[in-house]
């Protein structure tokens, strides 16, 4: 075996490892406080939230790196990812916090990027804060069980209160993909039909995966 595929298989265990260690945190704390779940879900997704909105910084205008259900989890779902469960209730508990919750924006525009930023910063003591405001073309979905959001438009204003903790949005859509903790499961290294138990695909995101499984906790 070479030194690269040693490599490779060295950081694969590495991965499941920690898909193993998040989800057994995840189920000390449904014994210990069940809604501790959702903040830890939060934790586990903000990298990834970090990283979307630095991309344009880093790379400039054009470049987006999108975070949607076969990013997260896998694309060989296939069209299960595309048939949500619908569910046309609002209540407090379905808005948007962007100070708190998790929100999948995909800023693109430098020059949007900045003025966005630059127009809620007011820090300092002598000026006065600005408020940030929900605005008609602002289109977010909530996505259940794991209660995350991902925005479709107003992607540079959301991003901004992503960055000031300001905001709040009520979301246009909420998906349930309850159904689709029946139908796939994975171990951390491999995707599975739970039907056939057969492998779909390999993991290529270990956090994924696991806010993937922690989603049963949410149901149990």
């Amino acid at each position: 075996m070479n030194f690269h595929k040693k490599l490779k298989m060295l950081f694969k265990s590495q991965q499941v490892v920690k898909f193993d260690n998040l989800v057994q945190v995840a189920h000390e704390i449904k014994a210990q406080n069940p809604l501790a779940l959702y903040d830890f879900v939060n934790l586990i997704l903000k990298p990834m939230q970090s990283e979307v909105n630095l991309v344009t910084a880093e790379l400039g205008t054009g470049v987006v790196k999108q975070i949607g259900l076969k990013h997260l989890f896998s694309g060989k779902m296939g069209s299960c990812l595309y048939d949500p469960r619908k569910i046309d209730s609002h209540t407090d508990d379905t808005t948007l916090n962007l100070g708190r919750d998790i929100a999948f924006t995909r800023p693109w525009n430098r020059q949007r990027y900045i003025d966005n930023l630059c127009y809620l910063a007011s820090r300092q003591p002598e000026m006065e804060p600005i408020d940030w405001r929900e605005d008609y073309n602002h289109y977010v979905t909530l996505v259940l069980p794991w209660r995350f959001f991902l925005v479709g438009t107003g992607n540079h204003s959301m991003m901004a209160g992503i960055a000031t903790g300001l905001g709040e949005v009520t979301p246009q859509e909420i998906n349930d993909y309850s159904w689709l903790l029946s139908k796939f499961h994975t171990d951390g290294r491999y995707w599975f039909d739970s039907e056939t138990n057969k492998k779909i695909d390999s993991v290529k995101n270990y956090r994924g995966a696991a806010v993937f499984e922690i989603g049963r906790l949410f149901l149990s």
